[in-house]
């Protein structure tokens, strides 16, 4: 396998388009960028399709369609929502604890 033919998770490819994982997700099943699952699950894409897609559709999916500052604020809490809630319990028992 080359360079070239290197296969990008869906965190890499949200990455190089500059968009969300859950953009990127909403794209895929739309059909509108091609992705390949490996093992039933995970998705997979190549750069020469997303190079493609960038190149052909992105622009004209981003003019209408522009990631908002709400969304982006969606997608953390989305995806670190176990982090904030395991710091604000361990802070919680740290106060019960230093109060006795």
């Amino acid at each position: 396998m080359t360079h070239k033919d290197k296969l990008l998770n869906l965190k890499e490819a949200a990455e190089y388009l500059h968009i969300s994982q859950r953009r990127l997700e909403k794209l895929v099943r739309k059909g509108k960028l091609p992705a390949y699952k490996i093992g039933g699950s995970y998705l997979r894409f190549r750069k020469d399709d997303i190079d493609n897609f960038r190149g052909l559709s992105f622009r004209k999916e981003r003019k209408y369609n522009s990631y908002s500052l709400l969304e982006g604020i969606k997608d953390f809490l989305y995806f670190n929502s176990f982090y904030i809630i395991s710091i604000i319990i361990a802070l919680i028992m740290l106060i019960v604890i230093l109060k006795f």
